[in-house]
């Protein structure tokens, strides 16, 4: 399943140790949003209702997945497919922090010391090592069933679309939800859709791994 082979080399020791520490906070993160919302909402960068605060721990519990996973197998595959994700993921992110900076609490050293730094950091690291990845080379990966490709491509075409929209319109596109959304968050939940769709429109072209598809968690 993971190919450990000179075919597949492996990511610089930085970029592992930058992987490290994203799933050092992303795990405490989780952690703290889904189960100790009460305490979320006193430490957390903006004030966050216990609802929207597990379905925030929610998105960072599958964010971890890729992240582990990378961490144990620092090799491009599955390498490039994570970083994409980590680049879609935290530039949307930072384009919601950037246009509702004023929903943030900056009396707490959560926000001024860990998520906007980190934010600011993640988004040029990926796109760094991304544009290093080109010279390593890549293994020969495998064409999955063609069935699971198409689903993947529509995944990615709607999932995608939808979650730029809710950077657009937030409010509008979040008005049919069962909960009420307001725009910050809103813009927040779209990169819980974007980036699986990123994913899942790079899974649908070309050969790939099995690393990468167990990344996205088929």
């Amino acid at each position: 399943m993971f190919d450990r082979s000179s075919n597949n080399l492996p990511v610089p020791s930085f970029l592992r140790l930058v992987t490290a520490v994203e799933c050092s906070v992303v795990f405490a993160a989780a952690v703290l949003l889904f189960f100790l919302p009460g305490l979320a909402a006193e430490l957390w960068p903006w004030t966050i209702p216990s609802f929207n605060s597990r379905f925030v721990g929610a998105v960072y519990w599958a964010a971890y997945l890729p992240l582990i996973l990378f961490w144990f197998i620092p090799r491009w595959q599955p390498g490039r497919l994570t970083l994409w994700m980590i680049l879609t993921f935290t530039t949307l992110t930072m384009i919601a922090m950037i246009i509702h900076w004023d929903a943030f609490e900056w009396d707490r050293l959560s926000t001024f010391l860990v998520f906007w730094p980190l934010y600011i950091f993640l988004p040029i690291n990926s796109t760094i090592f991304l544009v290093r990845s080109k010279r390593a080379g890549a293994a020969k990966g495998y064409d999955g069933p063609a069935s699971l490709r198409i689903v993947l491509l529509i995944f990615a075409l709607v999932g995608g679309a939808y979650g730029l929209g809710q950077v657009i319109a937030p409010e509008a596109l979040t008005g049919f939800w069962p909960w009420k959304v307001d725009a910050f968050h809103s813009r927040i939940y779209a990169a819980a859709f974007v980036t699986p769709a990123v994913g899942a429109w790079i899974l649908s072209f070309r050969r790939r791994f099995a690393a990468e598809y167990l990344s996205m968690g088929l």
